[in-house]
């Protein structure tokens, strides 16, 4: 992971992914699906930490467009 999601309290790119869509303005609920509790604790890590602001969501969209 790239040292920014530390920033945030992210520990696997599932909590990144989450925190990247509930942190914008327009979105109000996410619906992640799984069938695993282990992917389930994952995802709920994502409520730890703070958001990312539009900055922070411009720097993680980029940092997946180049890879």
């Amino acid at each position: 992971l790239p040292g920014w999601a530390a920033d945030i309290g992210c520990d696997g790119w599932a909590q990144v992914a989450l925190k990247f869509v509930v942190s914008h303005p327009g979105i109000t609920c996410a619906i992640p699906a799984t069938s695993q509790v282990a992917h389930l604790r994952q995802n709920m890590g994502a409520a730890r930490g703070p958001m990312p602001d539009a900055a922070l969501r411009r720097r993680m969209a980029a940092h997946v467009e180049a890879l």
